[in-house]
């Protein structure tokens, strides 16, 4: 899964804080504080939250589905999102109408315990209500992925929706060009570069842009053990590189790490300082 790194040492660093935490209680209690009493664990542990855009029949719910190797998002030839899919962890599988352009869905899936995933309408679908739901979504997610289909990568709504990002999100942005087995090397090197240029215009920097195949993930899946060369030719272990490097630097995930460890080395003195005035009185 992505980001190993990031969840070693997160992992790590939640041990070691809970460790402090029992010796503060040892010393007395009000040396803990909201970190070393245990609280600290849900904003560290709070899942990342990725939201997938695109146009109608874009394959975002196939991608979705090869990047996380489970068939979580219904798919179809014909369009099945007419509401947006917000996918969590849950014991037990439940469907839930939260809003009335959001789902929730709650799938006993271990990776939901560390990311969300919300799959959204066709940018260009026209369902009232939609784009408003969306717009919700985009400021509190961790990761962006914008998908076009190789077939017509160049819907107006997609486009605009990434032009009206502000500055700030479009470190979170990443770009997918699906369906690319449909076209050769080629086409895929031209379509690529138009992109970038169309991209350029719209967001002030060249983006990255990942052209993918879900299918070819989802073909060389049903063999046992997964064909390596088809997995590579799909282009998925480069988008999962590039989505492990922005969890592993997601500068508000870091933040979070240093504030933790910064609070339990301040109880680790503490405790230093309490041991040191209980020697003095012995």
């Amino acid at each position: 899964m992505f980001g190993k790194r990031y969840f070693a040492i997160r992992e790590r660093l939640a041990e070691v804080v809970l460790g402090v935490g029992q010796l503060a209680r040892e010393c007395g209690s009000e040396i803990l504080d909201p970190v070393t009493d245990g609280s600290f664990l849900k904003d560290l542990r709070k899942p990342f939250l990725f939201v997938v855009c695109g146009e109608v029949n874009a394959g975002k719910s196939a991608l979705i589905n090869a990047l996380f190797g489970k068939e979580i998002c219904e798919v179809d030839a014909l369009p099945k999102t007419k509401q947006l899919h917000w996918y969590r962890y849950g014991e037990k599988a439940a469907s839930t109408e939260k809003r009335p352009m959001l789902v929730q869905e709650l799938c006993p899936l271990d990776f939901l315990r560390d990311f969300e995933v919300v799959d959204t309408p066709g940018s260009n679908a026209s369902i009232e209500g939609s784009p408003e739901e969306v717009e919700r979504f985009l400021p509190v997610a961790d990761l962006l992925l914008f998908v076009f289909p190789v077939g017509n990568p160049w819907c107006a709504d997609t486009w605009q929706l990434v032009a009206r990002l502000p500055e700030e999100q479009l470190g979170k942005v990443g770009f997918v060009l699906q369906q690319s087995e449909l076209r050769n090397e080629e086409d895929l090197k031209v379509i690529l570069g138009h992109m970038k240029t169309l991209g350029e215009q719209k967001t002030g920097r060249i983006p990255e842009i990942f052209p993918v195949s879900a299918k070819l993930v989802m073909e060389a899946r049903t063999n046992d053990p997964p064909l390596s060369h088809m997995l590579r030719k799909s282009g998925l272990t480069t988008l999962n590189e590039f989505i492990s490097s922005k969890v592993s630097h997601d500068p508000d995930r870091r933040k979070i790490l240093q504030e933790v460890s910064n609070s339990a080395q301040e109880v680790l003195n503490k405790i230093e300082a309490r041991i040191e005035e209980r020697s003095d009185t012995l």
